[in-house]
C-alpha cells in the first residue's frame, strides 16, 4: 500500500514539473549548537553540549508558480526526509502542497523552532505534535479570513512491516488584521481528526502521548500514556496571536481526546501556554502569512526578551499519567537574518503522577542558530 502510494506521489510530483521551464533555485537550512546545565534534574537530564538538529533544503521554482521542496534532517548520525512536496498558487490566494507535509492545526505545531524565542516549542504543543504526513494540504491564503484543509494517509513516512496505513483530516481557520510589522490581531481554531495505522496480526491501533521538557539536550520522558487499542483520535487547538508595537503575545489551548476501542478507556489530555516578548531593540516584528506564523524580527541588532507559561495535562479522571507546568524567560539576540544567540532559563513542576514523581527542577541552556 505505501508503495503503491509512494508511485503515485512521484508521478503526480513528476508530470507538472517535466512541464516547467526553471526559474530559480533556493538552497536553505539550519544549525543549531545548543549548551544547557540541569540544577536539581533526576537521573536521565544530561547536561551537555551538542549539534541537536541540522537541515538542508532545496526550493526549484518553477513558472506559472508551480515550486518543489525537498528538506532533509541530520540528527545523531542519521538522515531522515523532512518535507518532501509540490506546491501550486493558484491567483495568489490559493495554495496547494501534495507530497510529506504537516498537517496545520496551531500556530506552534506548525512554525518549527527556528523562528521560536525558546530552544523548542511550548512542550504542550510537541506533545500533541502529530508529524508529517504524506497527503494533500489546501490553503486560502487572505485577509481577513485564512483557511487551510488537509487529508493525510499513514503515522509514518515508511510504513512499518505488519501494519496498514489509517489516515487523518485536518483544518485550520483564523480570522486576522494586520496594519503593518507591528499591528497584527490573528485570533483562530484548528483541529485533526485521526484513526492511527492498524496492526494487521492483532486488529488493534496503537497510540501514545508523551510529555518532555523543552529541550533539545539528553532528557528522559517526563509523562506518557499508551493505548493498545483505539477508535479514534480527536485534537481541537484556539489560539491568539498579537504584535501591538514593541509588544508581542501569543497563546493556545489544546484537547486532546482517545476514543478508547473495547476494553481500551476513552482519554482526554489537555493543556495550554501563553507567552509575551518585547523588542528591546529593533522595530519589526515578522509574519508568515502563507503558514499563518510568527517569524524571527528581520532587523539586524534585534534584541527580545521573552516569558513563556505551559501547562501539560495528563490526568483525566482515574486514568492519571501526571501534570506538568513550566516557566521559560529568555533573551534573543539577533545579529541579522541568519545567525543568533538565544539564552533560555526553565523552572518544571511536577506532579506526584509523573514518570519522575512530584519533583522539580530547572535547565539554563544557550543557542547559537545558523539559518540560511
Amino acid at each position: 500500500m505505501k508503495k503503491f502510494l509512494w508511485s503515485v506521489l512521484t508521478l503526480l510530483i513528476s508530470m507538472p514539473v517535466m512541464a516547467q521551464e526553471i526559474e530559480k533555485i533556493k538552497v536553505s537550512g539550519r544549525i543549531y549548537f545548543d549548551g544547557g546545565v540541569y540544577d536539581g534534574a533526576p537521573e536521565g537530564f544530561v547536561s551537555s553540549v551538542k549539534l541537536p538538529d541540522t537541515r538542508l533544503g532545496t526550493k526549484i521554482y518553477f513558472k506559472n508558480d508551480w515550486m518543489a521542496y525537498v528538506s532533509l534532517g541530520f540528527v545523531d548520525n542519521k538522515i531522515s526526509m523532512k518535507h518532501v512536496y509540490l506546491q501550486k498558487r493558484y491567483k495568489q490566494k490559493h495554495v496547494f502542497r501534495l507530497g510529506h507535509q504537516f498537517g496545520y492545526t496551531g500556530i506552534d505545531q506548525t512554525s518549527g523552532t527556528t523562528a521560536s524565542f525558546f530552544s523548542t516549542d511550548a512542550p504542550i504543543a510537541n506533545s500533541f505534535y502529530s508529524g508529517r504526513r504524506i497527503g494533500l494540504a489546501y490553503t486560502y491564503d487572505s485577509f481577513p479570513l485564512y483557511a487551510c484543509l488537509g487529508g493525510f494517509v499513514g503515522d509514518k513516512l515508511q510504513q512499518e512491516e505488519g501494519y496498514e496505513p489509517g489516515y487523518s483530516l485536518t483544518g485550520r481557520f483564523i480570522y486576522r488584521q494586520m496594519r503593518d510589522n507591528n499591528h497584527l490581531f490573528h485570533i483562530g481554531f484548528g483541529g485533526m481528526y485521526k484513526v492511527p495505522d492498524i496492526n494487521t496480526e492483532t486488529q488493534e491501533r496503537d497510540f501514545s502521548l508523551t510529555g518532555k521538557a523543552g529541550t533539545m539536550l539528553t532528557a528522559t520522558n517526563i509523562m506518557k500514556a499508551e493505548f493498545e487499542n483505539v477508535k479514534s483520535i480527536q485534537q481541537v487547538n484556539a489560539e491568539i496571536l498579537n504584535y501591538s508595537g514593541k509588544w508581542y503575545f501569543q497563546g493556545e489551548y489544546e484537547l486532546c481526546q482517545v476514543s478508547g476501542n473495547e476494553m481500551t478507556p476513552s482519554f482526554r489530555a489537555d493543556g495550554g501556554y501563553v507567552m509575551v516578548g518585547y523588542l528591546i531593540n529593533g522595530t519589526n516584528w515578522e509574519y508568515n502569512q502563507t503558514n499563518a506564523i510568527s517569524k524571527m524580527p528581520s532587523d539586524k541588532n534585534s534584541l527580545v526578551a521573552a516569558c513563556r507559561f505551559n501547562i501539560s495535562n495528563f490526568n483525566d479522571g482515574m486514568l492519571k499519567y501526571g501534570l506538568q507546568k513550566d516557566l521559560t524567560v529568555g533573551l534573543d539576540y539577533y545579529y541579522d537574518s541568519h545567525i543568533s544567540f538565544k539564552v533560555n532559563y526553565s523552572y518544571y513542576f511536577l506532579d506526584k503522577n509523573t514518570l519522575l514523581g512530584s519533583n522539580d527542577f530547572s535547565l539554563l541552556q544557550c543557542r547559537m542558530q545558523v539559518v540560511f
